[in-house]
């Protein structure tokens, strides 16, 4: 099923692809690594899933490939902003082991309303590595 994922493993601009059927819709992530020095063992990921296609487990398997890919390149950390009313992208983080590290009100705005940010964070490494 989605088990065929491929996760590219270039310095910038990691990607996960899993198959659907509908080409216009396919799952996405990426990988988004700053510019500066200082950060360069820290990634930010985003995972768009279409609504059609959420609770099949897709996005897990891709966070589950951007997590792997991030650990072969050698990062530190992986960081996301999650839309603070999403519950099931939330709790999915937690179970993958990442943690609430800051909430930004009325940040965005979509459909109408301002959203509430919270970032996500999960460390790769410890602080000796």
């Amino acid at each position: 099923m989605y088990s065929a994922i491929r996760a590219t493993k270039a310095l910038v601009g990691a990607r996960c692809i899993a198959p659907t059927p509908n080409p216009l819709q396919i799952p996405r992530a990426r990988y988004i690594v700053p510019d500066k020095i200082g950060y360069q063992y820290t990634v930010e990921h985003s995972v768009y899933v279409a609504a059609d296609q959420r609770r099949q487990g897709i996005g897990r398997l891709l966070m589950q490939a951007l997590i792997e890919s991030a650990r072969v390149l050698g990062k530190h950390t992986i960081i996301g902003g999650v839309d603070a009313s999403n519950e099931a992208s939330f709790q999915m983080h937690i179970a993958l082991g990442f943690e609430q590290v800051a909430h930004f009100k009325q940040v965005g705005y979509k459909f109408d309303r301002w959203l509430d940010i919270v970032f996500m964070q999960m460390m790769l490494m410890n602080e000796s590595e």
